[in-house]
């Protein structure tokens, strides 16, 4: 077995692959439980990391592993490239390894040009050539970020009890247009990113859409997508592949 562990700014995600990583276990765990790893009953053959969340959060699992298995993880990192990719970063490292291996997912499940969008705790956009040239990207603030600024500053619509708004096409209440805005300023800036990726000479790139709010965010869209929620383990078993040969 190969633990994948993918430590994101509010959570980490545990992946047990033994066979198909399609059907391989998930789990979810907060940083607030007191033991990170209780869902792994054996000892895996190997353990792969990305960690975007502080450095205390990567050194606190690594002791962890070293304590219960006497592991070492092998930490993932951006470069300038790897996987069949290019990094357009001028400093490849400073590209989020979590992009990087989204990128490097789609990239091997998906011929063509690709617009590779992820919206979890923010919301970042990426344009790889079929050649896995990355053109570059955006960063947006993800939903909930977007939603706590609106409460910050409207805490009167938001107190206990409050009704919760809805996403509308129009919407004819205060709640439900904050709520609609969230939901289609993530919409447009993916809209507004494929115009920029198709005047830098991409041609009817394939979408795929991953992280959390991934769902919610497909049915708003005029583009037909595609959504791959475990999209970033595929691009960490690549990038793995590469490190064990």
């Amino acid at each position: 077995m190969i633990l994948y562990l993918d430590m994101g700014n509010s959570r980490i995600k545990l992946l047990l692959l033994e066979d198909e990583l399609a059907s391989a276990p998930l789990f979810q765990v907060e940083y607030a439980e007191a033991d990170w790893l209780a869902v792994v009953s054996e000892r895996p053959e190997r353990i792969i990391g990305l960690c975007v969340a502080a450095e205390a959060y990567a050194g606190r699992m690594q002791q962890i592993c070293q304590q219960r298995w006497g592991q070492s993880i092998h930490w993932l990192r951006s470069s300038d490239c790897a996987a069949g990719l290019t990094n357009a970063y001028q400093v490849p490292e400073n590209l989020g390894v979590d992009r990087w291996a989204a990128m490097a997912g789609a990239h091997a499940l998906h011929p063509g040009d690709l617009i590779v969008a992820d919206f979890g705790t923010a919301t970042t956009l990426d344009a790889i050539t079929a050649e896995g040239r990355h053109l570059g990207g955006w960063i947006v603030p993800g939903v909930d970020a977007m939603r706590q600024l609106q409460q910050s500053r409207l805490p009167q619509l938001f107190r206990p009890g409050a009704p919760a708004g809805k996403v509308t096409r129009l919407a004819n209440s205060t709640v439900d247009a904050l709520e609609s805005g969230v939901w289609q300023t993530q919409a447009g800036a993916l809209q507004r990113f494929m115009t920029m990726a198709t005047q830098a000479g991409m041609s009817s790139p394939t979408w795929i859409l991953t992280g959390g709010y991934a769902g919610q965010i497909e049915p708003l869209l005029e583009q037909a997508v595609q959504t791959e929620p475990r999209l970033v383990f595929y691009g960490m078993r690549e990038l793995a592949s590469l490190s064990s040969t």
